[in-house]
């Protein structure tokens, strides 16, 4: 499995209330997530109102950039990065800071009220939200007890995640080490009870957080057995409004960090302490409780009865040429709160260099990079030592200084890859996958990159200095009308293979759309020496259509596009009896066996046996264009559905099973293209229906 990817550096803003100190800058390790603030402000502007109509004066709004959680571990916390307070008239207006790569979000918080998310574009100098009416109120009361049921009183409950129905999730994000701050919190009383107020009236479930130090750490975690289910409240059961929250005895994990080749101690290495009931070291980099190395290279981290097992990441300070690693899982002692677990790192080499704009040669900062390891075939290491170097490298990014300087350490006499993100869109991205660096053939987990660079050391090898160019795309802008010549005020407009993301991973249910608003696009990153398709969608009418980007022709010349009406596609659904299904087309077991998948390079689907189609491709189903519709979708008596919101001249492709059945080899694709206002019949298709789990938290 690949990495995922957040470019997050910069300075503190002033309106940021988590922490005073500064995060870690470049070259820094970023265990604890830095987060890459932009020079820009935008006046942020509105009027709030209560569920009918009235205007609420003294309500709090804050504006918080936050990540989404497939981004660098451990977890890039939400951060306040403006706030202001409603009038007698319900107004408000400030000034808040923005963040690159990251999507933003109002909160309005106003007592006897439920909060309310709305989510804004930062890249504006003046946003206006207009009118935000706020839900109706919900209130959660509790007790929070400790060990042998006694009550606990002082204890912080704060809400992590707010899930409303339809699975929109709105999320707090989690915080650095030592910040608790939250929007929505309460404290227990000295009975243990508590009541937790601000809930939409709409939320079906709340994920919470406890960071006492007299107990272990709540909250729900992924890959680390009980943590799954901690901290999840359900709300939609009346007598679930009043929960008694069961706190337990902290465990406490730590050890040495030491250099394998001289038994040297190693300060302000980072550590990220994991429980989970997985056999190895791996994937679980997003549960890890984070911590750094004393100057005698010790290290601390409360934890508690979790899982069964325990393993640690470790990650050197820079200047030190040891490759990022693993110790352990070793096994949980029943009833012991103490658990040693020291960490002694190989020893190998640095790679040195700097990330450059390939046509100007000028550094860039601020670009993530990763090394993947080439693990199938080491030379001079054991199997087992390159697995825990590619698990703990897998997600440790580190970012280029402010002259474009880089430092990566890596084992000596093995290959693998560097991989390196932008600091920002402008530059023309580059798809690969694990199967290639891995194995040098296709296979799923595609990733997104900006630059590649191969990595061949030799064993007795000192170190490496190599410099790993990025290439500055082009921009293609405009205007964009309807098919009456009326402006599109809103709507998204996207290419046939991915643009640049904060993320390296690309995962097939997101798509990577630019925005059209009030009749205008923008897209950076196009390729500079070729052709690039645009596909231009509005929802709310249904209108859309393709367009071609020459930028040795058109680059700097505004692009004029009107869109035509959408077109659809009609399939029938049938059991391996040749039955009809029926019911609705959202459910799982549809479409984990088929995709209506958009986004396509003009490739034959590469061979696997996941369940999942679109994780084959580089594309994404159609339905995350316009979901309120797909879900609404339903399977006729005869098995029939209509797939509306294509865009005409897109290149679709219709995905099914194997016809020999699921994990049988890889799926059929038959390519698909729709004329505007016009039905595409896709013909029959059989499919095993898969009972698969869906909901919040899954």
């Amino acid at each position: 499995m690949r990495a995922f990817l957040v470019i997050v550096i910069g300075f503190m803003t002033t309106v940021s209330v988590f922490a005073e100190d500064t995060p870690p800058v470049g070259g820094d390790h970023p265990a604890i997530a830095r987060y890459r603030y932009r020079e820009q402000k935008a006046t942020v502007s509105g009027v709030v109102t209560d569920a009918q109509g009235q205007a609420v004066a003294g309500a709090k709004v804050y504006v918080f950039g936050y990540q989404r959680q497939s981004c660098p571990f451990p977890k890039v916390p939400s951060l306040e990065l403006g706030r202001g307070t409603t009038d007698r008239v319900g107004a408000f207006s400030f000034e808040s800071g923005t963040m690159a790569d990251t999507n933003h979000q109002i909160c309005v918080i106003a007592k006897g009220h439920g909060t309310k998310f709305v989510s804004i574009d930062p890249d504006r100098k003046t946003v206006d939200i207009g009118r935000i009416a706020l839900p109706v109120e919900q209130l959660l009361r509790g007790k929070v007890v400790g060990l042998a049921g006694k009550p606990v009183d002082r204890v912080t409950i704060e809400v992590r995640c707010l899930i409303m129905d339809g699975f929109q999730i709105d999320w707090f994000g989690s915080p650095r080490p030592g910040e608790r701050l939250r929007p929505l919190s309460a404290t227990s009383a000295e009975d243990g009870k508590f009541e937790l107020r601000g809930i939409p009236g709409d939320a079906i479930e709340i994920w919470i957080r406890i960071d006492d130090e007299r107990f272990a750490l709540y909250e729900r975690g992924t890959q680390v057995g009980l943590r799954q289910k901690e901290g999840i409240i359900s709300l939609k059961d009346d007598s679930k409004k009043s929960v008694e929250i069961q706190l337990s005895k902290p465990v406490y994990v730590s050890g040495i960090v030491t250099r394998k080749d001289s038994g040297a101690v190693l300060p302000k290495a980072w550590v990220g302490v994991t429980f989970s009931d997985i056999e190895v070291a791996a994937d679980s980099h997003s549960a890890s409780i984070w911590t750094q190395s004393d100057e005698k290279g010790r290290y601390r981290v409360r934890c508690g009865p979790w899982a069964s097992r325990v393993h640690v990441y470790a990650f050197a300070p820079p200047g030190t040429p040891c490759p990022d690693w693993s110790a352990g899982p070793i096994e949980v002692p029943k009833g012991k709160a103490e658990i040693d677990l020291p960490v002694a790192m190989p020893v190998g080499i640095l790679v040195r260099g700097k990330i450059v704009d390939e046509g100007t040669g000028r550094p860039v900062a601020g670009a993530g990079y990763v090394h993947i390891l080439r693990r199938e075939k080491p030379r001079t290491i054991s199997g087992d030592d390159a697995n825990r170097m590619y698990w703990a490298n897998e997600y440790n990014y580190r970012y280029s200084a402010d002259d474009g300087t880089f430092e990566q350490p890596v084992p000596a006499g093995e290959s693998g890859v560097i991989l390196v993100k932008a600091p920002n869109s402008s530059y023309v991205s580059q798809i690969t996958s694990s199967g290639e660096i891995q194995f040098g053939k296709h296979l799923p987990w595609w990733s997104l990159v900006e630059g590649l660079a191969m990595v061949e050391t030799k064993s007795d090898a000192k170190g490496l200095t190599l410099d790993i160019p990025l290439t500055r795309g082009a921009t293609a802008q405009g205007t964009v009308v309807g098919p009456k010549g009326d402006v599109v005020l809103r709507g998204v407009v996207f290419t046939d293979t991915p643009l640049q993301t904060h993320s390296q991973q690309y995962y097939g249910g997101e798509q990577w759309g630019r925005p059209i608003k009030d009749g205008r696009f923008t897209v950076e990153g196009c390729d500079p020496s070729a052709p690039t398709e645009l596909y231009f969608f509005d929802p709310e009418h249904q209108w859309g259509t393709t367009v071609r980007f020459d930028p040795k022709v058109q680059a700097g010349k505004p692009l004029k596009v009107a869109l035509e009406p959408c077109g659809s596609a009609r399939v029938r659904f049938l059991d391996p009896k040749n039955r009809p299904l029926t019911g609705p087309d959202s459910s799982m077991s549809v479409q984990a066996s088929t995709a209506l998948m958009l986004g396509f390079l003009a490739s034959d689907p590469k061979p696997s046996a996941m369940v999942f189609p679109e994780s084959l491709y580089y594309g994404f189903p159609a339905r995350t264009l316009d979901p309120n519709r797909y879900a609404k979708l339903a399977l006729e008596k005869d098995g029939t559905v209509v797939y509306p919101s294509l865009i005409p001249g897109a290149p679709y492709k219709w995905v099914t099973p194997n016809p020999k059945g699921m994990f049988q080899g890889p799926p059929r694709a038959i390519a698909v293209t729709v004329k505007p206002g016009g039905t595409t019949d896709l013909g029959d298709a059989t499919i095993q229906m898969l009972g698969l789990p869906r909901g919040p938290g899954q």
